[in-house]
């Protein structure tokens, strides 16, 4: 099949395109890494299936729009497209997927909010109106205890006098 201009622009243009797309790729996984916390293993780990994603789909590109001919304009094509949208889209996509997971985030905290006060409010209710009879034991039980303990210390301490008494007899024989 020869090649003509407007073949090679739009192999070209599907560079450019493949550029962008690992641009965008990297910017998600760039706030993937802002939003939730990973360990340097996990990290590695990421980035190696950033690069399988980036292969496949810069084989992919080639394949149906070159039949995986590779051409050095095809490189100057996909790096013009990562420099593209890192210089106009970047900044514009990443901080509308961050507002995005804000929003997001503040639903769901909200959601959690109101479920738990419509959940554990009545519960709590529940539970009082149960537990009732057994804090009014409890409070008796509480009571009755240090009643005795009470009655204990003064009888330790009639005792503790009647030694003495019983000890200074003791020493008069």
């Amino acid at each position: 099949m020869p090649e003509t201009s407007v073949n090679q622009a739009y192999i070209f243009a599907c560079s450019v395109v493949g550029g962008i797309i690992a641009a965008l790729l990297y910017d998600l996984f760039r706030i993937k890494r802002k939003t939730i916390k990973t360990g340097i293993i996990a990290t590695y780990i990421e980035d190696f299936i950033y690069w399988v994603l980036v292969s496949i789909i810069m084989f992919l590109l080639l394949y149906f729009s070159n039949d995986g001919e590779i051409r050095g304009f095809i490189f100057l094509g996909a790096l013009l497209g990562v420099v593209l949208y890192v210089l106009l889209l970047s900044r514009i996509v990443t901080g509308l997927i961050l507002f995005i997971i804000k929003i997001i985030k503040k639903v769901i905290k909200l959601i959690i909010k109101i479920l738990s006060i419509l959940i554990f409010t009545p519960l709590k209710f529940i539970l009082n109106i149960i537990l009732k009879p057994f804090k009014f034991i409890f409070k008796k039980l509480k009571r009755l205890i240090k009643h005795l303990a009470q009655k204990r210390k003064t009888s330790v301490a009639r005792q503790n006098i009647f030694k003495k008494i019983f000890r200074n007899v003791r020493k008069k024989f």
